[in-house]
């Protein structure tokens, strides 16, 4: 597999995850009692994460390649994503965001 289409799986795989969860989410927070300006926040806390994380994975990337990063990445959004399902408080949706 070249290096473009392990980097399109990827992606593809991120994205298919995103496109089922999103839509899913304000279920999620209904069912644990958030409000709307609660859920704002939510979104916003996934933001916020991916801004503050950029440089971090950037870095290691750099430093161990592409690869790994992007298996470990996939990996760790996979087990938030299980985190979002399975968890029914606000603070395991709010940490699932998160480290997502």
């Amino acid at each position: 597999m070249s290096a473009i289409t392990a980097l399109l799986a990827a992606v593809f795989v991120d994205l298919c995850g995103v496109a089922l969860v999103v839509p899913l989410l304000p279920l999620f927070a209904a069912r644990c009692g958030l409000s709307v300006a609660g859920f704002g926040l939510l979104q916003s806390a996934y933001g916020v994460a991916q801004l503050c994380s950029a440089p971090l994975v950037g870095a290691v990337s750099d430093r161990y390649g592409r690869r790994p990063v992007l298996l470990g990445s996939c990996v760790c959004t996979a087990l938030c994503y299980l985190l979002l399902g399975l968890g029914g408080s606000v603070e395991l949706l709010v940490l699932s965001r998160v480290l997502a």
